[in-house]
């Protein structure tokens, strides 16, 4: 809705744009070896596709049963078990 006295604290819409850009801090799920870096510029071969392909994730390996947390706060949107990564979580990151 419109602010009816000027003030946009007083608008009923619950998000306030700051014009001000915000971080967002992540943290490391889990401790472990990365196996492999996150490269979503420069081509990296991938052992599992048999060729050369842009990276968009961070790979740590971990013994089974080992914990891992999210890595930022977010809302889970999916679990399911995919072919090429196994058991997924997806979370949206506020």
């Amino acid at each position: 809705g419109k602010p009816t006295d000027g003030n946009p604290l007083d608008d009923d819409d619950d998000s306030l744009d700051t014009g001000v850009p915000v971080k967002v801090m992540y943290s490391y799920p889990l401790t472990g070896q990365v196996t492999k870096d996150f490269s979503d510029e420069t081509l990296v071969f991938s052992v599992t596709m048999n060729d050369y392909r842009t990276h968009a994730a961070l790979d740590i390996g971990a013994t089974i049963g080992t914990a891992v947390k999210a890595a930022a706060d977010g809302m889970i949107t999916a679990v399911y078990a995919d072919p090429l990564m196994g058991q997924t979580i997806e979370i949206t990151h506020a």
